[in-house]
């Protein structure tokens, strides 16, 4: 394994909040639920903007890995919050963490891309703190097992979401924490964020820096802000470190 990218998405049902594409028309008149379309119900990319521009901008961030990077190993997995657990005459999210492994040490070259039914947005919640963490015990529990010459000399992080942490057990300063650890390690992270609430949770709570770690990204613009990321991955794999973006 010459190096390793993972790839955490946001599989939480706010990803389909905003602004909906013109032909969601019909099909919201039927399907739509306190006004907004359920997941369950119908391919949330097929009728959200914003989802439709992350999954377009995600493929196009994998091509340019790709183009670019066909020795690297990928891991990819889609979280949301925690399941949710009568306490009393209380609901609490408390129960096991939304999280989904789409590829799990694969060669990049052979990863397939998303579309409407691998990234269909429905889960409650958003728990990112503690999709950060399951995602570094599944890669350094793959790495240790490895033979030592296996193991890979650089590891790289990406992180999307488009909101704020709201079901976590870990606080931020946890995860802060152990990102810090593993940068000295040859680890690096890179956060994507859409929204206002998204841009609090990668610069205030895990305390990426705009312009060198954290990307923000509009739905308009989402293709060009996920091909800045490739180039500062790509960047980070091969020389160790994230350049400005």
């Amino acid at each position: 394994m010459d190096s390793l990218l993972i790839a955490l998405l946001d599989d939480s049902d706010s990803m389909n909040d905003g602004e909906w594409l013109p032909e969601a028309a019909e099909w919201r008149k039927v399907n739509t639920t306190y006004g907004r379309p359920p997941g369950e119900l119908g391919k949330a990319a097929n009728y959200s903007k914003k989802t439709r521009a992350t999954l377009e901008a995600f493929n196009h961030f994998l091509q340019v890995m790709k183009y670019r990077r066909d020795t690297c190993d990928f891991y990819m997995a889609q979280f949301a919050g925690r399941t949710s657990e009568q306490r009393g005459s209380q609901i609490r999210h408390t129960g096991p963490l939304i999280y989904r492994v789409t590829h799990n040490f694969v060669n990049l070259f052979e990863s397939q891309p998303l579309t409407a039914d691998t990234y269909n947005p429905h889960g409650q919640g958003t728990a990112v703190y503690d999709a950060i963490m399951q995602a570094i015990e599944h890669a350094t529990d793959k790495i240790a097992n490895l033979p030592v010459e296996e193991r890979p000399t650089q590891v790289t992080m990406v992180i999307q979401t488009d909101g704020a942490d709201n079901q976590s057990m870990l606080r931020p300063y946890k995860v802060v924490g152990m990102m810090n650890e593993l940068r000295q390690r040859r680890w690096n992270f890179v956060f994507l964020g859409t929204g206002a609430q998204a841009a609090c949770t990668g610069r205030d709570d895990l305390e990426f820096t705009p312009g060198v770690d954290l990307i923000m990204y509009e739905v308009d613009d989402a293709s060009g802000q996920f091909e800045k990321a490739a180039e500062s991955v790509l960047e980070s794999l091969i020389t160790g470190t994230i350049g400005g973006i």
